[in-house]
C-alpha cells in the first residue's frame, strides 16, 4: 500500500485518550480535544472534529480554548444539542471545510450486549 501526501508538512500529534492534533501545511485540525490533558502546546485549530458526545470527546471548554475565531467545529448530528455552536454532520454526510472534504462514517460497537457506542450516534471522520 502506498500513501500519497499532497502536503509539505504532515504531522499527527497524540494529546490524550482520543484527542489528536493533525497538521496539514498551515491547516490545524484538532480531533476530540479534551481539557483533562495538557493543551498548552496544542495549536489553535482551523477545524475541530468531534466524534461523540461524552466529555472525553465533546469538551466545550477545550473546544473554545483551541478553536480559532473563524474555526469550524463539526459535531455528530446526534450530539449537536450539547454544542449548538458547532456544525452538525450526520453519518454518511460530507462537508468541505477550507478545501478539505470531511466524510462522517458510522462509528459503533459490534460487541455483544448493550453497546457503549450505538450505531448512528457517533462519527468516524475521513478525508
Amino acid at each position: 500500500m502506498r500513501l500519497l501526501l499532497l502536503y509539505a508538512l504532515f504531522a499527527v500529534n497524540p494529546l490524550i485518550h482520543a484527542s489528536v492534533e493533525i497538521v496539514l501545511d498551515e491547516t490545524v485540525i484538532q480531533v476530540d480535544p479534551w481539557s483533562a490533558g495538557d493543551l498548552s502546546r496544542a495549536r489553535v485549530a482551523d477545524l475541530i472534529l468531534v466524534t461523540d458526545d461524552p466529555i472525553h470527546h465533546l469538551d466545550p471548554k477545550a473546544i473554545r480554548q483551541l478553536r480559532k475565531p473563524d474555526g469550524v467545529v463539526l459535531i455528530p448530528a446526534a450530539s449537536h444539542a450539547k454544542f449548538p455552536e458547532g456544525t452538525a454532520i450526520a453519518n454518511g454526510e460530507r462537508k468541505t471545510i477550507r478545501g478539505l472534504t470531511v466524510e462522517a462514517i458510522p462509528a459503533y460497537d459490534i460487541k455483544p450486549g448493550g453497546p457503549s457506542h450505538p450505531k448512528g450516534k457517533g462519527n468516524g471522520m475521513c478525508s
